[in-house]
């Protein structure tokens, strides 16, 4: 949640840039099925600094952000490096990973914890195409969502890219 924070700072001067609606680039059946997720739900969320879509289901949910100025925002870093690096005052991401073949980069990572006797599932991806960047966080609790892993997301951000102006 924290590099999500760090992009979200990082994109407040390319908000003037239209964005395309999260809500839109994913169905919430699409959502259950990828991650085998209980019924989900879809609704913009209105705490971001930038567009996103909480898919949200019992005991977990996806988070999808969407922003414009990408190519501003990495300032000629590779999205990896980024990542790793924390950008800008933010904390490295640990573990995280290149994705080929998914947009014209993406980066991410997944892990399984147990805290306080709470199995937690979790994996985020971003990605990027063109001057477009995706953020995808998923999170789930006493593994409510069965196939939540970073293979998941990636097959989910597929489907998102065809949709995607």
């Amino acid at each position: 949640m924290k590099t999500l924070l760090i992009l979200s700072a990082l994109t407040l001067s390319s908000l003037a840039c239209a964005a395309p609606d999260p809500c839109k680039l994913l169905t919430p059946g699409e959502v259950q099925s990828g991650l085998g997720a209980p019924t989900v739900t879809a609704k913009p969320a209105t705490d971001q600094d930038i567009p996103t879509c909480n898919f949200d289901f019992k005991d977990g949910g996806l988070s999808l952000g969407v922003t414009a100025g990408a190519g501003k925002m990495l300032g000629g870093k590779s999205l990896l490096s980024l990542l790793q690096s924390g950008g800008e005052g933010g904390t490295p991401m640990k573990g995280v990973k290149a994705v080929p073949g998914v947009g014209d980069e993406a980066a991410g990572g997944g892990a399984s914890q147990t805290t306080s006797g709470v199995a937690q599932d979790f994996a985020t991806l971003y990605l990027r195409r063109g001057d477009t960047l995706l953020v995808f966080m998923a999170v789930s609790s006493n593994h409510a969502a069965s196939k939540l892993n970073l293979q998941s997301l990636t097959l989910l951000a597929r489907r998102a890219l065809l949709r995607l102006p």
